[in-house]
């Protein structure tokens, strides 16, 4: 990656940049480190700004180069050139000696035809020496004292509070930057012996003002560091944890459980936890598991809470009568459907439950026992408007055939002979079928035969009951109540 303010290359996930000490943009970074960034940024544009005014100053107080003196003018020696005696040749020029301005006199062309003149000597000509020219010697230059500010002394003491997690203690960092460009001076003697020299302490000063530049940003990146990763740190799980509440809220339970796992230890992320764990159990239809979780919250620290723990047992409840509804246990069913209220389709499974009353007639006959050689006619009740079910088991405690007798009517049922124990069922409510018969609302008793229980019937004869008359026709059989579980 780069910085977008001056292109340095950075490691991926750097926080800021070491060259000029832009923050970089990082997702979900909590709000307090650009905060600080912020600060910093400002206290190191002010400092940095101090150094440069400095080193202005600095360059004001180095005296200008020194002008050197003009190079005198050299006079060019003044040469007497004779005239020169004719050409040897003919077209022959004479040397040019000195200045170039001089032209020697070039004589007629000689008569070719004419006799030879004797050749002349040239003559000599005195050269003057070049002049010696004296060049003064470069004036010397004073050393100038010059003031270069020393870096920032920043106090190490709030990194270290920010690095044990003593963030308040490490508050006043911001104002490092500040005290940045309150820099020192001193004065520092810079030796220039000559103007090489001197541009050479002037490039170094250079040097050391980029130097600080560099530095402070490096510095200021440090502090930031110590002080805003564990703060950014807390604010960045403090913001997780509560987006993870947010998603328990909305019944994205799974979501908000990666979070809580990932937060490891942070506040009560256990106690979520064991409530995301719950709502899975839910989900899955294991009620009874989400509530022995859920029992063991503190429903006080999780709001909510108890509306869970209200709904499981609902469905346990519901699970329960639709169970009960499913085996024929009709009263037991309609007992829990009632008991839920609104609860999903309570009130309308309730309704299910209560079944159309039978007609008078045998409505149970046990297969096993086929052999009519006698008959036995019961009578109902000939008062109060009630009905009777009527169950007749053998000695042995096996249920051979069922009786509906509605109101005053009369059935008559063939068995086997043998020794019997009848069992009525009185009710004018609802029907619940053959196994919870009138529910809670009904009687339920054992016939008695005199002080006995057992009644014995013979081959080939006939006989009739009385459940309870008032008619005076017959006599009312005995009875004792028993439970409607032992019926």
């Amino acid at each position: 990656m780069f910085c977008f303010n001056c292109g340095q290359e950075l490691e991926d996930g750097a926080l800021f940049c070491f060259r000029c000490g832009t923050k970089m943009p990082v997702d979900e970074a909590p709000a307090v480190i650009e905060e600080i960034a912020e600060e910093a940024s400002e206290a190191a544009g002010e400092a940095e700004q101090e150094v440069a005014a400095a080193a202005e100053e600095i360059e004001a107080e180095i005296p200008a180069e020194p002008e050197l003196p003009a190079e005198p003018e050299i006079a060019a020696p003044e040469v007497e050139i004779q005239a020169e005696a004719p050409a040897a040749a003919a077209g022959a020029f004479p040397e040019i000696l000195g200045d170039s301005s001089l032209e020697a006199e070039v004589p007629a062309t000689p008569d070719p035809f004419a006799p030879l003149e004797p050749e002349v000597a040239a003559p000599e000509v005195e050269i003057q020496a070049e002049p010696e020219i004296e060049i003064p010697a470069e004036p010397e230059v004073a050393t100038p004292e010059v003031e270069i500010p020393e870096a920032p002394v920043i106090d190490a003491e709030p990194v270290v509070e920010a690095a044990e997690g003593n963030i308040d203690e490490a508050a006043g960092v911001a104002g490092l930057a500040a005290a940045a460009g309150e820099a020192s001076t001193d004065i520092v003697e810079v030796p220039l012996e000559d103007v090489t020299d001197q541009a050479a302490a002037e490039e170094k000063k250079k040097k050391k003002k980029k130097t600080l530049k560099i530095v402070i940003p490096i510095i200021i990146v440090a502090v930031l560091a110590a002080v805003g990763i564990p703060t950014g740190i807390h604010m960045y799980h403090e913001s997780q944890y509560n987006k993870a509440i947010e998603l328990l809220q909305g019944g994205d339970h799974s979501a908000a459980e990666t979070i809580f796992n990932d937060l490891g230890d942070y506040k009560d992320t256990g106690t979520y936890l064991d409530l995301c764990d719950a709502m899975t159990k839910m989900d899955e239809g294991d009620y009874e598991g989400a509530l022995t979780i859920l029992n063991g919250i503190d429903t006080s620290q999780i709001s909510g809470t108890d509306d869970l723990i209200t709904e499981c047992e609902n469905e346990i409840a519901y699970q329960v009568a639709t169970e009960a509804y499913n085996d024929g246990h009709y009263y037991a069913a309609y007992t829990g459907f009632n008991n839920l209220g609104g609860f999903k389709d309570s009130q309308e499974m309730a309704q299910k439950c209560i079944c159309k009353k039978p007609s008078s007639s045998v409505t149970y006959r046990n297969s096993k026992y086929p052999n009519k050689t006698c008959k036995l006619k019961i009578n109902g009740i000939d008062s109060g408007n009630r009905d009777s079910y009527v169950k007749l088991y053998t000695s042995a405690g096996n249920l051979v055939t069922c009786v509906y007798i509605r109101g005053n009517d009369s059935v008559t049922v063939q068995i086997p002979a043998g020794d019997y124990t009848m069992k009525a069922a009185y009710g004018n409510g609802d029907w619940f079928g053959e196994k919870d018969m009138f529910g809670d609302a009904g009687s339920y008793q054992v016939l008695m035969n005199g002080s006995s229980e057992t009644f014995t019937l013979k081959k080939n004869y006939e006989y009739e009951l009385w459940l309870e008359t008032s008619s005076g026709e017959g006599s009312s059989v005995g009875s004792k109540g028993v439970d409607r579980s032992n019926f």
